[in-house]
Order: structure tokens, then C-alpha cells, then sequence
């Protein structure tokens, strides 16, 4: 039986899990209603960035083989073209 290729979603996440970057979390009051100080510095190492792009090629392709195959698809929120440049604005 064939599969029915005329519905469905294509949805993926690309996540971070080892990230090289890190943030800070600095104490500034001994009072302990008051939050402290921190600095996530998300993506401050290039290798993160650089991590993020492969994996977001890697989606698109995907995503590229499936419409190949038949799947209909039609994107909603991808980056404007695969250039590290786009895709660093997409990724941020």
C-alpha cells in the first residue's frame, strides 16, 4: 500500500546539548529575597554557532528529500538561504 504523502507536518528542533559557552551566576546580596546576577552568554563560543549551522543544513535537507519524495511541504519559518550569515541571524 502506498503511503499517503498528501498530509502531514514537518517539524524538527535543533538543540545545543553540549554547549562550549558558558554564563555566569554572581551573588550580590546576602539577602536571600534578592535574585541573583547571572550572564547566560548563549552562543559566546563560535563552536556552538558552528554546531547549530550543521545541524540546521542537516534539517533542511531533510526537509528537502521528503518534498523530493512526494511530501508536500510548504515552509513556515526557515532561514533565508543556507550562508553562515543567514543562518547565524536564524540560529540567534
Amino acid at each position: 500500500m502506498p503511503t499517503d504523502t498528501s498530509k502531514g507536518v514537518y517539524s524538527i528542533l535543533n538543540a545545543l546539548l553540549i554547549p562550549k559557552s558558558r554564563g555566569t551566576v554572581r551573588i550580590t546580596s546576602s539577602d536571600p529575597d534578592v535574585s541573583p546576577e547571572y550572564d547566560l552568554n548563549f552562543l559566546a563560543h563560535p563552536d556552538d554557532l558552528r554546531v547549530l549551522r550543521a545541524a540546521l543544513r542537516l534539517s533542511m535537507a531533510i526537509m528537502k528529500q521528503m518534498q523530493a519524495s512526494g511530501y508536500e511541504m510548504t515552509p513556515l519559518h526557515v532561514p533565508q538561504s543556507m550562508k553562515d550569515e543567514d543562518l547565524d541571524v536564524y540560529i540567534r
